[in-house]
């Protein structure tokens, strides 16, 4: 029996960059330990901060980004005639 054992350069790399993308749009903070087992990785150091625009709060938890400057608001409006409001008001009586 033949076991076929092979490394694609650069996949893992591929993962933590998409990880990264994913808890960028996700979390505002999260613990480190959190984030290192995410990642895959055993510490978080300064160039991964940098790298990603995190920072370190501190406190064992790492700052990725206020999530209310990204969240776009939409105007939400909606148009009822009378009409309709009156036979739903009818229905209930």
């Amino acid at each position: 029996m033949y076991v076929l054992i092979f490394s694609c350069i650069g996949l893992s790399c591929c993962h933590f960059t998409d990880i990264s993308h994913i808890v960028n749009i996700t979390y505002q903070r999260i613990p480190k330990n959190t984030l290192e087992e995410l990642l895959g990785i055993t510490a978080i150091d300064a160039t991964i901060l940098k790298q990603n625009n995190w920072t370190d709060a501190g406190n064992g938890d790492v700052f990725i980004s206020n999530q209310d400057e990204s969240i776009k608001t939409k105007n939400i409006t909606e148009k009822i005639d009378f009409d309709s409001v009156a036979k739903v008001i009818a229905a209930y009586k």
